[in-house]
């Protein structure tokens, strides 16, 4: 492995190392020339070696550069330098979800949905174009801090196929390698779907359907056995649920799901019904969800269903929230306070008690009453804001809600909290939900001095699979 502080091509400086393969190892690096922090994969030497593994990796290469999906890591660059190839790829911070899985065992059905689905997704766009990747499993499922699941390493399956290393990879891979795979022949569309499977067996039970000694231990049971009912092990897992995996770990390729989509849907409708809980409408009526946006100006109403918003009345004009009252006397009582140190300064320097009577004493009057203001207004308008970035905002499944409310909506855009410094004192919060429904109109459901507000952001949050991040908004 290069040592640290080396500068690759005269561009790439090598930071620190991000873990090893059997094909390669990964450094975090930064570009000297766009001065933006990335990852490098520096192929290992009996590659390097390989002119048919050359030619293939510049190719493959060029091909996968071509991708451009939020749930892919993209490639940025190829190089060599002294005989040694490398790959420049986005730099994702966070975990592999091997390492997620290590740490917190299995994830529960809406989590590990919540993962494999934008997997799917980014699947699908590239069996589009007619790329497999070869080797989904853990290690190449990248969790940024915000919860985004990222597909790493298209194409390097492919190639290395026929090099000296091909042992190597099949050993780090073989509790995912499909049964055609085990058998040495051409991965498949189905071939990343049966990987798939596997990855969501294994995030729902915390082990992957297959074990053995070796690798080809392993493979033999992908040709011959049939993994486990996951409704065995786990009551949170419903049949639904358990059918799609199974489908998806099917021997016979034909028997799997014919492309991605297909998959997801069926995944959809699985985790939907978990518990027996389906998701429900606001307040449990309909009427709210088919009107317009309401700017939050003129959100002002007397009543609340459940955390904090109501559906509109008839002949109202959009979806209403509620304005309480505590945050404004809160401000009628720091602005009544300010007021009356004005007017206390101002009477004893008029009266002549307790001040100095030197002639600069009455300009002071103005700076403390202008601070008193400006320290409310400060108070009133810093916040700190909860919210997904913008690759996260599409919900892959249909009905986005909670128990105690939800909204039916497909696209969503932006979910956010916000709180002040007074909200934080008084214990509320505004939560807002910005999407798109079916017929690509915008929607926006503000729930606005909600009690215990982090509580119904996360639960919020986890409904749409995603993780809480914070970070400091200083233009409320």
């Amino acid at each position: 492995m290069p040592a640290f502080d080396f500068v690759l091509a005269g561009r790439y400086r090598l930071v620190a190392p991000l873990g090893e393969g059997g094909m390669a190892a990964v450094y975090r690096a930064r570009d000297l020339r766009l001065n933006r922090e990335i990852a490098i994969k520096v192929l290992h030497d009996d590659l390097n070696r390989d002119p048919d593994f050359l030619q293939r990796f510049e190719r493959e290469a060029q091909f996968v550069a071509s991708l451009s999906h939020p749930n892919i890591v993209p490639v940025y660059d190829v190089g060599e330098e002294h005989g040694t190839h490398f790959i420049v790829m986005e730099y994702v911070p966070g975990r592999t979800l091997k390492d997620v899985l290590d740490r917190d065992g299995r994830l529960g059905p809406e989590g590990s949905v919540a993962i494999v689905l934008p997997v799917l997704a980014a699947l699908g766009y590239a069996h589009e174009r007619g790329l497999i990747h070869r080797d989904v499993k853990p290690q190449n499922i990248l969790v940024s801090p915000d919860g985004t699941p990222r597909l790493a390493d298209f194409g390097i399956a492919r190639m290395v196929d026929g090099s000296t290393s091909r042992t190597a990879a099949i050993l780090g891979s073989a509790h995912y390698l499909s049964p055609e795979q085990s058998r040495g022949e051409e991965a498949t569309v189905q071939s990343d779907l049966y990987a798939c499977g596997v990855v969501l067996y294994e995030m729902l039970t915390g082990h992957p359907p297959f074990d053995g000694p070796n690798a080809l231990a392993i493979a033999n049971q992908h040709l011959s056995s049939e993994p486990a009912p996951l409704t065995t092990g786990s009551a949170e897992v419903d049949a639904a649920l358990d059918a799609a995996v199974r489908r998806a770990l099917r021997k016979d390729p034909s028997d799997r799901f014919p492309d991605a989509g297909s998959f997801a849907t069926s995944l959809k409708s699985g985790v939907s019904e978990v518990d027996g809980t389906a998701v429900q409408p606001l307040g449990g009526e309909q009427t709210a969800l088919a009107l317009p946006i309401v700017r939050d100006e003129q959100a002002i109403v007397p009543a609340r269903v459940g955390n904090g918003a109501r559906p509109a009345h008839k002949g109202e004009t959009g979806l209403l929230v509620r304005r309480s009252s505590r945050k404004s006397a809160v401000l009628a009582v720091a602005g009544t306070a300010a007021v009356l140190l004005a007017a206390r300064l101002g009477a004893v320097h008029i009266n002549g008690y307790g001040l100095p009577s030197y002639p600069s004493a009455p300009y002071l009057l103005v700076p403390a009453i202008v601070a008193v203001v400006v320290l409310v207004f400060w108070l009133y308008t810093r916040s700190w804001v909860y919210t997904m970035n913008d690759d996260a905002a599409v919900v892959q499944w249909g009905l986005v809600g909670h128990r105690r409310f939800g909204v039916p909506l497909r696209q969503v855009a932006t979910l956010e909290l916000r709180q002040s410094l007074i909200d934080r004192a008084l214990g509320v919060g505004t939560v807002e939900l910005c999407a798109r429904d079916s017929a690509g109109e915008e929607r926006r459901l503000v729930m606005e001095d909600l009690p215990r507000p982090r509580q119904t952001y996360q639960d919020l949050l986890r409904m749409l699979g995603r993780s809480m991040h914070t970070r400091a908004n200083e233009n409320m």
